[in-house]
């Protein structure tokens, strides 16, 4: 719907912190409830994006899909669409360390690996 909101970054550039910023903005001027789904549209079962569909708008839709990969009826829609970017090397350095502290993502011994 033209009410919506989709986020777009790559990993690790503060969608997460935009993402509760627009859902405060959205619950102190409509009083709607963030969704308790995490709405990002690349992850999650039929279910939740069916769950998401019927959720009143403003919906705000997160996705780390890089643009070619995006659906094109999200591309072709009057959503509003936001681009977030973060200086690259603090991307990078908070990439590397996410990595590292996740079990279940291969592990870098240095940099240079990574």
């Amino acid at each position: 719907l033209e009410d919506d909101i989709v986020l777009m970054a790559y990993p690790k550039c503060g969608m997460n912190w935009l993402t509760h910023i627009i859902d405060e903005i959205i619950f102190m001027s409509t009083n709607k409830p963030p969704s308790p789904d995490i709405a990002m549209i690349e992850f999650g079962s039929p279910e939740k994006l069916e769950r998401i569909k019927q959720q009143p708008s403003p919906r705000v839709l997160t996705s780390h899909f890089h643009r070619d990969n995006i659906p094109r009826s999200i591309i072709k829609s009057k959503v509003k669409k936001l681009v977030l970017f973060r200086n690259p090397k603090d991307a990078a350095v908070s990439f590397f360390h996410f990595y590292n502290n996740n079990p279940g993502l291969p592990n870098f011994s240095s940099w240079d690996d990574f």
